[in-house]
């Protein structure tokens, strides 16, 4: 399941070719877009759905969950790229107490920013590991995470993920985050599969990763 919105063309492609070798199905919901999206998803042999109109990435997933009728789903963010043999890595950690598997992500080495962003991510990873070995991640990344459908799917549909609240005030909580937290409470365990890499496209200047850090930090 990947939403979209504002993808440059030959990213977003590369993204698709990529998931279109792994024999899955998949579904790509452009939010409040369509072309050049719905063209690139249909050569590769994937659903299209576009919502009204633009209103979020949490709102894309919902609107695309409706239409998911595998065991399990993965969430793909429009500019990350699988390995070859991804999904069955994912897969094969999906024992029956496991509710979440993420996975580690580099940058595509492109940009001014590709060495401050990798450092971040490595930073991150560091985090990650010391964490992963109890056998609940601090964080199931948004850029690719797979999830047991009927698991998240009434969660992801409900009003505190769509619109996520704080004593009156919209929360700054991410949906990656909140939907870990959401795995855990529910009994299950969230893994990190560390031999899993995805490579994605670091912000383009140091203006807007400086923007993407401070959404991260709030």
């Amino acid at each position: 399941l990947i939403p979209v919105y504002g993808e440059k063309a030959s990213v977003f492609e590369r993204v698709i070719s990529a998931v279109a070798e792994q024999d899955v199905k998949f579904l790509v919901v452009g939010d409040g877009c369509d072309e050049r999206y719905r063209s690139i998803t249909f050569r590769y042999g994937g659903r299209f759905i576009k919502t009204p109109a633009r209103s979020g990435k949490r709102n894309a997933l919902a609107t695309g969950i409706s239409h998911v009728d595998t065991k399990f789903v993965l969430f793909l963010d429009s500019d990350t790229v699988l390995p070859s043999d991804g999904v069955r890595r994912m897969l094969s950690l999906m024992d029956e107490g496991v509710g979440g598997v993420s996975v580690n992500v580099r940058n595509v080495k492109t940009g001014n920013t590709f060495y401050l962003a990798e450092l971040i991510e490595r930073l991150k990873e560091a985090t990650m590991r010391a964490v992963n070995r109890s056998g609940y991640a601090v964080l199931l990344n948004g850029k690719c995470s797979l999830y047991r459908t009927e698991l998240v799917r009434p969660f992801i549909l409900s009003e505190e993920f769509r619109n996520p609240r704080f004593m009156g005030r919209r929360a700054l909580i991410g949906d990656d985050k909140q939907l870990t937290n959401y795995v855990i409470s529910r009994g299950y365990k969230a893994l990190l599969d560390f031999e899993t890499t995805v490579l994605t496209y670091p912000p383009e200047s140091v203006k807007k990763l400086y923007r993407q850090l401070i959404r991260w930090s709030r």
